[in-house]
């Protein structure tokens, strides 16, 4: 008969289950210790786009820089300055976090004639962002229709002291679509081709959308409408020139529905019908908020 080693099967037991305390305890550590990670801090300061640029702070196109911008925020103001080159890409920039009237996010060319930025698409998205300016840059489409910028739903964004280029007489092509944006700045530009140079359009009735202000620009060569702006609020378009126009059935300002409109000191020479066209101006009041329409000091 074969005997029964009853200590073997106890240390063989405790030995079992000390394994398991070890195993156990040491998934616990791993599971509950922190974690180590390494997290980009959000964007503030001075940065360049250049494509054969280097280091931390330089982004080779403007497509780099946006995503950053997408990724981590940004904690002050930040300003991109471009180097002297033509980048053909589309981009797109929506709402960044942090962005504020304090934190703007600024591209800087290095002259309307020095820096591009253009593409066979939109070349330019700014979408529901906020505080965005480019300046001081070409900005070219060689598609026939759609938009060239489209800055639907923005806040506070700027196109300034650029050269905005587009084809003309080959379809409806948007050179600025301000759709339903709000405090949107197109000031001292040159603005060619195009089926619309700037298009605004707001909302029936309410103050959400307009105050767009569209100062000291050349248009040049609309198929259509030099400046088109239908149920806006308060949007001004003041000192600016109309010098000529593609077809013979265009407008150098064509406005309708509009709440409040400033349409002061344009020059208006080059439409093919008329020169203005104004359409039942505040017909859609906005309740509460009683405004008077300008139109003062233009010339045909």
């Amino acid at each position: 008969m074969k005997k029964f080693n009853k200590s073997l099967k106890i240390e063989r037991y405790a030995s079992s289950v000390f394994n398991f305390i070890k195993i156990s305890s040491l998934a616990c550590l791993l599971i509950c210790m922190p974690h180590s990670a390494t997290y980009a801090a959000a964007m503030s300061g001075t940065y360049t786009i250049n494509a054969s640029g280097s280091g931390t702070t330089n982004y080779t196109t403007f497509t780099l820089a946006a995503s950053a911008l997408t990724t981590n925020g940004v904690a002050g103001a930040v300003v991109f300055n471009v180097s002297a080159a033509t980048f053909t890409e589309s981009i797109t920039i929506g709402a960044i976090t942090g962005a504020s009237a304090a934190n703007t996010i600024t591209f800087r060319g290095a002259g309307r004639t020095n820096t591009t930025l253009t593409s066979a698409a939109g070349t330019l998205t700014i979408q529901n962002a906020g505080y965005v300016t480019f300046d001081q840059m070409s900005i070219i489409t060689t598609k026939t229709t759609g938009d060239l910028i489209n800055a639907q739903g923005s806040s506070y964004c700027s196109i300034t002291n650029c050269n905005v280029k587009g084809a003309t007489g080959t379809g409806v092509l948007y050179l600025i679509y301000d759709y339903l944006a709000n405090y949107l700045t197109v000031n001292n530009c040159y603005i060619y081709g195009g089926y619309y140079g700037v298009y605004s359009y707001g909302t029936q009735n309410a103050s959400t959308s307009g105050n767009l202000q569209c100062i000291n620009n050349r248009f040049i060569d609309q198929d259509y409408a030099g400046y088109y702006a239908n149920y806006g609020f308060q949007n001004n378009f003041s000192y600016n020139v109309v010098d000529s126009a593609f077809s013979t059935l265009s407008y150098g300002i064509f406005c309708q529905y509009e709440n409040g409109p400033v349409i002061n000191g344009n020059k208006l020479y080059g439409a093919a019908t008329y020169p203005m066209y104004m359409y039942e101006e505040n017909f859609y009041p906005v309740t509460g908020s009683p405004v008077t329409a300008i139109i003062t000091n233009n010339f045909f």
